[in-house]
């Protein structure tokens, strides 16, 4: 986003402490004046950039005084017009953070906050254990810079690494979303014998790499074979409509897959339903323990979550786990008498 809000902005910060040496917590405050508390204090925050990386790297739009990468690290320091605030990522662009005193964990409701400048643009949130292998957390945008990682990571995971790439909803006066800060408030402050030893040295400034570009070949090329045509999204599933909300990628066919309830049990009764036709699950009733089966897909899929009842609790939530064999990803599933959320499994060619 192009800034060119000159108001005095408040991010606060209140720090508790009961008595010397004893851990201290704090409370931030948003740029729309949310009230954020972090247990661990002022550690919570990503300490290091490994990466940043714009499509553009001389986008005229793009403020200068947000054009430093670091900017994202320690606490929400943002005053418009300064260079020690935000960063725009830039359309199409993305950044990795590291924390390296603590780790984000799962916690009982939200467990990071990504303290964004203005409006809220759209990004694609990713948290690693070692930077190469990432889960994708889903999108953040409408307002949403809370997230609750728990339907995508086991009880026991430890993440130092947060990714997040801009979804290119731009304009010339927003340019790509501008990160303040970015905070785990489910921490784990890291023991001394698992933080990296690093030679003191002079900090060196991170480059913005910028995409080459690549000059397309004018000689006619031999026409490629066409894609398979694309399995057609159902528009209602059992006489109620759909709510599409995302896409997962498995590396193969053959799945396990696991369902239950991740919150209390409510009496919640569910059916899976592929491509709007066949049921693999039907009239269950989910419990806290998994029910395991396994999937045989043809190919790319929807699975669809058809609430048989509300339950004690409307509306009708189910957490589901896809194993590929290579990977387990994890996802949370809601439905009411009125609609059903689908997802496409698509599997990776």
């Amino acid at each position: 986003m192009k800034c060119n809000i000159w108001m005095p902005l408040l991010l606060g910060l209140v720090m508790t402490q009961t008595s010397f040496g004893q851990k201290t917590d704090a409370t931030f405050y948003s740029y729309v004046h949310d009230k954020i508390h972090l247990p661990q204090g002022p550690i919570s925050f990503a300490d290091e950039v490994v990466s940043a990386k714009r499509l553009n790297a001389n986008d005229p739009s793009i403020n200068k005084a947000l054009n430093l990468p670091e900017n994202t690290l320690g606490g929400p320091n943002y005053t418009p017009g300064s260079t020690t605030g935000a960063y725009t990522l830039g359309c199409g662009g993305e950044i990795v953070v590291k924390f390296t005193d603590n780790l984000l964990v799962d916690v009982k409701g939200i467990d990071l906050h990504i303290f964004e400048v203005g409006t809220v643009e759209a990004t694609q949130l990713f948290i690693s254990k070692d930077g190469e292998t990432w889960i994708d957390v889903g999108k953040i945008g409408g307002g949403r810079t809370a997230v609750d990682i728990g339907p995508f990571v086991q009880d026991d995971d430890e993440f130092a690494y947060v990714k997040l790439v801009d979804l290119k909803e731009c304009t010339k006066i927003n340019p790509g979303a501008d990160i303040d800060a970015v905070a785990a408030i489910g921490s784990v402050k890291k023991d001394e014998d698992e933080k990296e030893e690093k030679p003191k040295e002079e900090p060196t400034p991170i480059e913005i790499k910028q995409e080459p570009v690549v000059q397309i070949p004018q000689t006619p090329q031999a026409p490629k074979t066409p894609p398979p045509p694309p399995i057609e999204k159902p528009d209602h599933v059992e006489g109620r409509m759909i709510e599409f909300t995302q896409t997962i990628e498995v590396a193969k066919k053959d799945l396990t897959i696991e369902v239950w309830d991740r919150r209390e049990e409510d009496g919640d009764r569910i059916s899976l339903i592929l491509n709007g036709k066949k049921y693999v699950l039907k009239n269950h009733k989910i419990r806290n323990k998994k029910k395991s089966f396994p999937l045989k897909l043809d190919g790319d899929t929807y699975l669809t979550l058809h609430a048989e009842n509300l339950g004690d609790t409307p509306p009708n939530t189910a957490a589901v786990s896809f194993d590929d064999g290579v990977n387990v990803q994890k996802i949370e599933l809601s439905s009411d008498m009125g609609k059903s959320e689908t997802i496409l499994i698509k599997v990776k060619k």
